[in-house]
């Protein structure tokens, strides 16, 4: 039986694309494992799934080899331990600031959501089509703190992406940000 030429594209089906993902890190592995015993080279293999899980070979110590690639590469590629620490803490103190601000904001809403509902919106405008172009009075607030919370999003994604591939834990912090959907 003659082989045929796969022609590269996204597998669709979720079935046959995991079936073809499980044999082709297998052989992948297996290769791996060849070039580090008929070379004597030192191997470090590292597959993430489409679901995100991990996958590793190393034909050696992993945390070895990812020191000696750090090391070949050189500072300008790759970020170490030592250099995220100031990066981490300016995202935990901007993250923290972000936080009171959306406090302080929420607190500002209530006041002024207390405001209207104690008083009848009254517009001194005998134009009933300008009238009813008006924003209430709470809008801007609203977007304000929706915009502070997609910002609080955002730091976190990027947080969550620095920690992918790292060997460090993120930090513990005595703070949680919770985001309201609208």
């Amino acid at each position: 039986m003659v082989r045929q030429k796969v022609e590269l594209k996204f597998i669709e089906d979720v079935q046959k694309r995991r079936v073809s993902f499980s044999k082709r890190r297998c052989g992948l592995m297996k290769k791996a494992h060849e070039l580090s015993v008929l070379c004597n080279a030192d191997v470090g293999l590292i597959v993430f799934s489409g679901s995100g899980r991990l996958y590793q070979f190393a034909s050696s110590s992993m945390s070895r080899i990812i020191t000696r690639y750090n090391l070949a590469t050189g500072p300008s590629t790759s970020l170490a331990q030592s250099d995220l620490s100031p990066l981490l803490a300016q995202q935990a103190e901007e993250i923290r600031s972000l936080k009171e601000e959306l406090m302080t904001m929420e607190s500002e809403n209530m006041s002024l959501l207390k405001k209207l509902n104690n008083q009848p919106i009254c517009y001194k405008t005998a134009n009933l089509e300008t009238a009813l172009t008006l924003r209430p009075p709470c809008f801007d607030v609203d977007m304000r703190m929706h915009r502070i919370e997609m910002m609080c999003i955002i730091v976190l994604k990027g947080m969550e992406r620095s920690y992918v591939g790292e060997t460090i834990s993120p930090p513990s912090s005595p703070f949680v940000v919770a985001s309201t959907s609208f």
